[in-house]
This record gives C-alpha cells, structure tokens and sequence, in this order.
C-alpha cells in the first residue's frame, strides 16, 4: 500500500509517493560535532564521480553511538556551494541502496557536468542552496567494510552463500562494525555531518532507499529537519 504525500520543498510544491510502513526507532542522544570551520575541504576521492564543482571533506562519527567507547569512523561528505555564494540554507541527498555511493548524487553548477544518473535541481535551487551529499558508513568513502572471503566482495558473498554467513565472515573481520551499519546509525551520521557544518536544520531530498533515510532523519531529528522530498520511497522493511 501505498500513499500519495504533498509538501512544501523549498518554496515549492511537489507531490511524491512513500511506503505507507511506520518507524518504530529507538532516542540515542548524537554528539555535538565541530562547526564548519574546522572542515578541511578539498577535491573529492578519485573515482567518486563527483560534479566537477564538488568539493569533499571528512569527519569523524561513533562507530556505536550506544557505546562511546568503541570508538571513531571516518566518513566523506561532498557539496557543491550555492552559486549566489550567500545559501539560503543546506540540502542533504541519498540516491537510493541500500550500499549507493552518494557523493555525485547532485549534477554540479558547471556546465561539463555530464554526469549519468546525477539529480539536476534548478537553477533557482543551485543558486541558493548548498547540495550534500554524505557517504553511508560501510561503503568506499564512508570507512568501507572491507570483508570478503576468496577475494568476493562482500555483497557478491551475501547473495552467493546467504546474508548470515556473509554477516559472520564480516564480524570476523571487523569485529562489532558491521552489525553498526544500518539505516538508524547512517542517519545520525547525517546530524554529525550537520552540526559538523555549523547549520540548525537540513533539508531532505531522498530517492527510493534515500527516501526512507531522510524519512528516519525526520523521525530521529524533527527539530532539526526543514523541508523534506521523499521520491520512490521503499518500504521500512529494508532496515
């Protein structure tokens, strides 16, 4: 089943349809993160496919955010600033997965930027808004999880031999990471990467499994959420 949801995106209408499944999510208070300033930006991982304008940086988030204690992840995020150069405020994107590489998920302000599969936003909200893009923890820019058995990658290992073992030969290799790895945490990553920016509230823009997590980072941190555009979205079940 599914719903048909109209809102209010920056200053515009759009329609948009969402998987009618509710989240049930559990309150893990997020550390306070760096201001902007403390952002090392700089040109984007090579291979990342980003628009050509884009540029990277890297912070740190909890590895478990229930238990400080087991340390620190390291993750990219990407923008492209506002062309106005004086942004009206931040918009936050994930292209879908689970396991999509989310850095060149905005088609930049230049105009070689032929980019396949890139969102292009307009000009309007090019010009006035910062685009970001955050790297989901476990994938290439986002502090991989590097497990594989006979050289298999580890998605290659769950579809051939099963998603359990694949997830025992990964604790194993990675003790306590991958079970850390899920759309809850992914989405607190996110808040990290806004308080890492120095901004009170993000706007969402969500495509297929990225619509369920912009729609969790809505239900963990309403206060911080401004517009949302949840596209396509999949059902919760994929968690």
């Amino acid at each position: 089943m599914t719903m048909s949801v109209k809102k209010s995106v920056l200053g515009k209408t759009v329609i948009g349809t969402v998987g009618a499944a509710a989240l049930t999510l559990s309150v893990v208070t997020v550390p306070a993160a760096a201001a902007d300033t403390k952002l090392q930006w700089g040109p984007c991982p090579v291979g990342a496919m980003t628009a050509p304008d884009a540029q990277c940086a890297t912070f740190t988030a909890p590895k478990d955010y229930k238990n400080p204690s087991a340390g620190t992840i390291t993750l990219t995020m990407s923008k492209i600033p506002a062309k106005s150069g004086k942004p009206r405020g931040a918009i936050a994107g994930n292209p879908g997965g689970p396991g999509g590489e989310a850095l060149p998920m905005f088609e930049g302000n230049q105009k070689d930027d032929k980019g396949v599969n890139r969102v292009k936003m307009t000009q309007e909200i090019k010009d006035n808004y910062d685009l970001i893009a955050v790297e989901p923890r476990g994938l290439a820019y986002g502090d991989p999880l590097t497990c594989s058995v006979a050289d298999i990658p580890v998605g290659n290992l769950a579809m051939t031999v099963g998603a359990g073992l694949a997830h025992d030969v990964c604790n194993w290799s990675q003790p306590g990471y991958v079970d850390q790895i899920n759309t809850e945490n992914t989405a607190r990553d996110l808040d990290v990467a806004r308080q890492a920016l120095g901004l009170d509230k993000l706007s969402l823009y969500g495509v297929s499994y990225g619509g369920l997590l912009m729609a969790t980072y809505a239900t963990l941190f309403p206060e911080h959420t401004d517009h949302s555009l949840l596209d396509s979205t999949v059902w919760a079940i994929l968690r």
